[in-house]
């Protein structure tokens, strides 16, 4: 049978499902862990991160270089982003409107006038966080930046799944993060002990009123 586990927090219960396969007492092991929400479907976009005990080294997985979040068609592109600690992050403009984009959030607050084209500025993301982006001309746009600390860290595709291969056994905190989650993230302990594991994790979700944009045709915007 498999363990369950399940992790209360004011954002909901985060179960956790294991499935072992070999035990053949590899040094590494290969994680398959699957997001879901409440009802058994798939989550996509939610973000696993993965931090070592004192005695585990891993170099970090998780790039640093620069990056842009593009403005294409009254959207930010992509709508959530992870990073390291450093990098430089610029915001293009690609529609024929104007954009202006900010943050009040606390890993990174800033806001860049109206303008279109090329980003006027680069903005240096100093400190461990989630950053949300805003238009002050179209409310409707929302974007994240997530930017971690931990030397793993992926994003959930369409089914739900991030895949983490040559990882060392021993113990972790397995954190999920999720625009859903409005307290932040949820986290659990995590022993990896066999060569390869299936790792299934259902969170609740906060349901949230997303607007949608006018069409393009709209006098509005």
């Amino acid at each position: 049978m498999p363990t369950t586990r399940c992790f209360y927090s004011f954002v909901g219960c985060m179960f956790i499902f294991f499935g072992l396969a070999g035990t053949d007492g590899w040094a590494q092991s290969r994680l398959i862990i699957t997001l879901k929400d409440s009802l058994g479907n798939p989550l996509k976009d939610g973000v696993v991160m993965l931090q070592p005990s004192a005695d585990i080294t891993i170099a970090s997985r998780v790039t640093k270089r620069d990056f842009a979040v593009q403005q294409i068609d009254r959207e930010f592109v992509p709508r959530i982003t992870v990073t390291g600690v450093g990098a430089n992050v610029t915001f293009p403009n690609r529609d024929a409107v104007q954009h202006s984009v900010y943050s009040f959030s606390k890993a990174k607050a800033f806001e860049i006038p109206i303008y279109a084209g090329k980003s006027p500025q680069t903005i240096t993301l100093d400190k461990a966080g989630l950053v949300t982006l805003g238009c002050n001309i179209h409310d409707w746009m929302v974007g994240y930046i997530l930017i971690v600390d931990t030397p793993i860290a992926e994003v959930s595709a369409a089914d739900g799944k991030v895949v983490v291969s040559d990882l060392p056994l021993g113990k972790y905190t397995l954190r999920v993060w999720h625009p859903q989650l409005k307290s932040g993230e949820v986290s659990e302990p995590l022993d990896v002990s066999a060569s390869a594991q299936n790792i299934e994790v259902k969170v609740n979700l906060n349901p949230f009123r997303v607007r949608k944009k006018p069409a393009r045709d709209s006098d509005v915007y």
